[in-house]
């Protein structure tokens, strides 16, 4: 990998790490679609140019591999790393023949704690959704996201 930086959260109470072969600065705003990232003049779309491989939850770590479906492009995997993930949700289907998954949407949202719709949990983590095309879904919360580009 190549270097840290730090991503700054529109609310600015919480900051989360971002790794990633190459420098770039993006914000985790709330509610923002993070399938599409620009990394230095170069759109990784996570919906449109690649497919998700694999989706591995180990030792309260989220990592989701993605491999490009096209010939030319610049990074042809990529990873999403979440860390000290408390998972929520997870809903699969098992009867979907596809090998591959195409990912919908990827967002940091609120969360509902008792009465009160709540950003961020007692720890500081971020409450996150994943959801893709297929119907499978994924919630959980997260302290740190790194995005890796090979």
């Amino acid at each position: 990998m190549g270097f840290v930086m730090i991503v700054n959260d529109v609310s600015s109470q919480k900051t989360s790490t971002l790794s990633m072969a190459l420098q770039s600065s993006i914000k985790t705003e709330l509610f923002k679609d993070l399938i599409e990232v620009e990394v230095n003049g170069y759109c990784v779309d996570l919906h449109n140019d690649y497919d998700c491989m694999k989706l591995k939850f180990n030792q309260n770590e989220l990592l989701m591999s993605f491999t490009s479906i096209r010939d030319n492009s610049k990074y042809p995997v990529v990873m999403l790393k979440f860390k000290a993930v408390e998972l929520k949700k997870l809903q699969i289907d098992f009867g979907i023949e596809s090998q591959n998954k195409t990912i919908d949407r990827l967002y940091r949202c609120r969360f509902l704690q008792g009465e009160e719709l709540i950003e961020y949990s007692k720890e500081g983590k971020s409450f996150y959704v994943l959801e893709f095309c297929e119907g499978y879904a994924v919630a959980f919360f997260s302290d740190e996201l790194l995005l890796i580009l090979e």
